[in-house]
């Protein structure tokens, strides 16, 4: 599954470093390099709050701060559309992530050339490689669309039908032959859409489901995932089956493991829930073109209420179940 995503700084202060290095990238605040292995977002937290260097060290700021710190770290994946913003020029960068989150210190003068200081400070962020594919003007798209894309976080996803309207406007096109691959990446991206659409019906995804697939995401290792290098929400296969996560895993040999979790927030769901996590874990084995009987594949079942009975069938079947009481997070 692709996904676009907005990579803003402050102004756009940092938008001629983007360009010219071909990065996108996020301050994480003299933390120094983030260890997969060890730094979850509550350990992320704690250390702004401690740290004076950080405008903003109290508890909620922190947290926000810690959650786009990790998202940039673990969701944004390589394939994956960037947009980054010149408030300026009023104008957009568009591109494809071609690497990994990298730990990266820079001097001041080299990163934010529009705030010039006489002390010789360092920057240290995460960066990730960009390919710049083209340029567009913030007025050439409806209101609507600049609403969203003028949400004020640093890190979020962007909407399908923004994509839609990104594709209309002029573009300065800044590599060559991209114009082709741009507009199939929104055709998958839609279609992409509409299978997420389809998988929670009319209503849209409910409010209860919604809140445990993030806190699930946020909380890997309260359920046994641990050491992920990388997470998937809502991972559409190629039978358009739609998985709530997958978590990308390095266990400690080196070696890549997964787990595909499935969210339940109705006891009467439950068995549902075990058979569609099998049905994702199998997936996943011929997506890697694993054996079905691989460890290297788990599949996780998370639910507010999970009767004996299922978590018998679950047990039988190799999937690992765990309630998470409604109210309890």
């Amino acid at each position: 599954m692709v996904s676009t995503w907005m990579v803003r700084s402050l102004g756009g202060e940092w938008f001629p470093y983007f360009k010219t290095e071909g990065c996108v990238a996020i301050d994480t605040w003299d933390l120094g390099e983030i260890n997969l292995r060890e730094f979850g977002k509550e350990q992320i937290k704690g250390r702004l709050c401690a740290r004076k260097s950080h405008p903003r060290t109290n508890a909620r700021s922190a947290g926000i701060v810690a959650s786009e710190i990790l998202r940039f770290i673990y969701e944004i994946r390589p394939g994956d559309v960037v947009l980054s913003y010149y408030r300026k020029n009023r104008v957009y960068l568009v591109g494809k992530i071609e690497g990994p989150s990298v730990f990266v210190q820079e001097p001041w003068d080299k990163v934010n050339r529009q705030r010039r200081i006489e002390a010789d400070l360092y920057f240290y962020f995460q960066k990730r490689e960009v390919r710049w594919l083209f340029q567009f003007n913030r007025d050439d798209i409806k209101n609507e669309s600049q609403k969203r894309l003028g949400t004020p976080t640093t890190i979020f996803k962007i909407n399908p039908g923004v994509l839609k309207d990104i594709k209309r406007a002029p573009k300065v096109w800044l590599a060559k032959k991209t114009s082709s691959d741009f507009n199939r990446y929104v055709k998958n991206i839609e279609k992409e859409e509409q299978i997420r659409q389809r998988k929670y019906g009319l209503g849209g995804e409910k409010e209860g489901h919604r809140r445990l697939k993030e806190y699930v995401k946020e909380h890997p290792e309260e359920f046994g995932v641990r050491n992920f290098t990388a997470v998937e929400v809502e991972k559409v296969f190629i039978t358009e089956d739609c998985a709530d996560i997958v978590f990308h895993c390095i266990d400690k040999k080196g070696k890549e493991s997964n787990t595909v979790v499935e969210i339940k927030t109705y006891g009467t769901d439950a068995e549902k829930g075990v058979n569609q996590a099998l049905k994702y874990r199998t997936l996943l084995c011929a997506e890697k073109r694993l054996p079905l009987n691989t460890p290297n594949i788990r599949a996780l079942l998370v639910a507010w209420s999970i009767s004996k009975d299922v978590e018998s069938i679950a047990r039988r079947y190799g999937v690992r179940s765990a309630v998470k009481a409604k109210g309890s997070y």
